[in-house]
């Protein structure tokens, strides 16, 4: 029942250089029309079934959105239920990709074991509080067993040992390129690994000029929220004042010191994302104020209700009409639209790719892939100008 489709990456390249890169969305963002006609509950109960990625963040979102139609407000338990069990999807999707995806990009060995030990873990966390019920509810705790399994104790041992190859209190206080450099030069971790061969020019480019979504402005929300509505396809093609954004840790973490000093001398370069994944999963295992995480909800008219929701990828919107108690109109602005909008991040960041074969155009545009990281499958094509 998924609809997320795929991308077609399509690089164009002289010899030299890339010239573009095509991107083809198969994703069919069939959502108002599967939900049309369901109670907002069918509706909430429905949503992961739809999106197989990051499936608690979409559940939440459309809790969020269908609340606020209703003009529904959830109580600071609930809310908070619902970050843990946000914050435990986010927390698996950046151990993915530090221990698997990552090192395999760069020729090295990916710790399989480690991350399946960690989802394991990670998903008991979620099944207690999907099972308690107060995620759902405005009255009520959260489970206090369920508060360990996302900050502390095992997680924090678990990046110590392997993915940092430091305290992760420690990690959090490097604060510019040159600390950075010498924790990856120094410490055998998977993301010191990786770290150190993105810092030793693997990493340095994939700049673009393409700004970023503000971090809960709710304000810019609703006009987001009114352009969903109001602008025919605006969901799988989004843009702000006629320009596409970027999402996702970097925007979020720009005012960090070291995400700064790295912005300030590389830009939105793919060292400079990966560092950005990692601040924020330091950041979520030590329980600090973070942004990855962060949600909320705002009822633009009568009836109508946005989710928002702060996930591993970026921002997520679910839009909702309620008329009659059924859904009227549905739709989803996932973190994918925003980063892989034809004339977007990965679009414009691709220019910078200078390779004499195609097999480097095609490492380093995976590289760069990976960095703004989608929620769907994608398959490329090097083709000569």
């Amino acid at each position: 029942m998924a609809v997320e489709g795929g991308l077609a990456l399509r690089a164009v390249w002289d010899g030299r250089a890339v010239q573009r890169v095509e991107i083809r969305s198969g994703r069919p963002l069939e959502a108002s029309r599967l939900l049309r006609g369901m109670t907002p509950q069918q509706a909430v109960d429905t949503v992961p079934m739809l999106f197989s990625l990051c499936g608690r963040a979409q559940t939440v979102a459309a809790l969020l959105a269908t609340e606020a139609a209703r003009g529904e407000t959830p109580g600071e338990p609930a809310l908070h239920a619902r970050k843990l069990l946000v914050g435990a999807e986010i927390a698996q999707e950046y151990l993915w990709r530090l221990l698997v995806d990552w090192p395999e990009l760069l020729g090295q060995q990916a710790q399989w074991p480690l991350l399946a030990e960690a989802r394991r873990r990670l998903g008991e966390v979620s099944a207690r509080l999907l099972a308690g019920g107060e995620w759902k509810r405005a009255d009520g705790s959260p489970p206090s067993a369920a508060e360990p399994g996302v900050r502390g104790g095992y997680l924090e041992a678990l990046l110590e040992r392997h993915v940092l190859g430091i305290a992760p209190p420690a990690w959090a206080e490097i604060a510019d390129r040159a600390g950075l450099a010498r924790w990856a030069g120094g410490a055998d971790a998977a993301a010191a690994r990786c770290c150190a061969r993105l810092l030793d020019g693997e990493g340095d480019f994939g700049r673009s000029p393409v700004g970023f979504t503000p971090l809960a402005d709710e304000e810019w929300l609703m006009m987001i929220a009114v352009e969903m509505g109001k602008t025919p396809g605006y969901p799988a093609r989004p843009a702000w004042r006629g320009r596409p954004l970027e999402t996702g840790a970097l925007a979020r973490t720009l005012r960090v010191p070291l995400v700064a000093d790295l912005h300030a001398r590389s830009g939105n370069s793919v060292l400079t994302r990966f560092a950005a994944r990692v601040v924020e999963l330091v950041s979520l295992v030590a329980g600090r104020e973070r942004s990855a995480g962060r949600l909320g909800a705002l009822a633009p008219a009568p009836g109508c209700g946005l989710g928002w929701v702060e996930t591993a990828r970026g921002l997520l919107l679910h839009r909702v009409e309620i008329e009659g108690g059924r859904v009227l109109r549905y739709a989803v602005l996932a973190p994918t639209e925003w980063n892989f909008h034809p004339d977007g991040a990965l679009a414009q960041g691709a220019r910078e790719i200078r390779a004499g074969d195609p097999g480097e155009v095609r490492r380093r545009l995976s590289f760069l892939v990976q960095a703004l990281d989608p929620c769907v499958s994608w398959e490329m094509e090097v083709c000569r100008a």
